[in-house]
């Protein structure tokens, strides 16, 4: 008999309600692990509140959490909420070569956070785990970090000798240390390429429209997180609703909003996540 997906796993994805999956509902009291659920429930509310000292206690709750999906949620708001501190301490615990769920579990979390100085750690975690199929997912990251637009870093070799591997490490590591000498820092956020900023991610945003016809669901999640504007509409039945995207930008754009958003600086539903 195939086993029901619960419709909370599916409302939480980024091609349905993302974070406006939440506050739970009284229809979803049937899902696996639901007082877990709760606690993050009450984690999330908070934070979009401005709220972020329960945040770090989502570090323990990754290692010991054993439902994918909620592990999957506590990474993603752990990256995109958490304290700089709380990351820093997560950068410097990566148990490398010791636990490989964990270290990517971590290196997503290190990914949604964004700052220029994990992306050693993550080249090196591709670097061990090249031969993961969960390795694309740190390919995918460096690039949105790194790449204005998806290229070198998103051509990776598939199959091949560990040398070609270490070879495209090796340029990955080139392409971050053009990246820092170009904004002359080691310390900053960063996505696609820039320090990051509202402005950026809204221009990427469109210019991905423009170009590409689309964009990664994470383009969504970045703006969402990042502004608390509710991003459901974005798709219907899992489509990307181009017209729609636009529309929501510019509207944002030409809200006095807008201007309260500082380059550089990180923002969780508006407001600025402890530095």
């Amino acid at each position: 008999m195939t086993r029901q997906i619960p419709d909370l796993y599916k409302r939480r994805r980024l091609t349905s309600r993302g974070y406006f999956a939440f506050p739970l509902i009284e229809s979803v009291r049937d899902v696996p692990n639901y007082d877990q659920w709760l606690e993050f429930d009450l984690i999330l509310r908070e934070a979009k509140q401005g709220r972020f000292a329960r945040v770090a206690s989502i570090v323990s709750r990754i290692i010991d959490c054993r439902d994918w999906v909620l592990q999957g949620l506590y990474v993603r708001l752990l990256g995109d909420a958490g304290p700089r501190q709380i990351l820093m301490q997560v950068r410097q615990s990566m148990p490398v070569g010791r636990d490989l769920v964990q270290e990517m579990a971590y290196g997503q979390v290190l990914g949604y956070w964004g700052h220029l100085s994990v992306i050693p750690a993550l080249v090196d975690l591709y670097e061990r785990y090249y031969f993961s199929q969960d390795s694309i997912y740190v390919v995918q990251t460096l690039s949105q970090l790194l790449e204005d637009l998806p290229g070198d870093i998103q051509d990776f070799p598939e199959g091949g000798e560990a040398t070609e591997f270490r070879e495209y490490c090796g340029r990955v590591r080139m392409q971050y240390q053009k990246l820092s000498d170009r904004l002359g820092t080691h310390d900053a956020v960063v996505f696609r390429g820039e320090v990051i900023s509202i402005q950026h991610i809204c221009k990427k945003m469109i210019d991905d429209l423009e170009v590409r016809h689309g964009f990664h669901e994470e383009m969504r999640h970045k703006f969402e997180a990042v502004t608390g504007i509710d991003c459901s509409s974005f798709y219907v039945n899992g489509s990307l609703q181009p017209l729609t995207v636009a529309a929501v930008i510019e509207q944002f754009l030409e809200s006095p909003d807008a201007a309260k958003y500082q380059r550089g600086v990180r923002y969780f539903f508006g407001h600025r996540v402890p530095d």
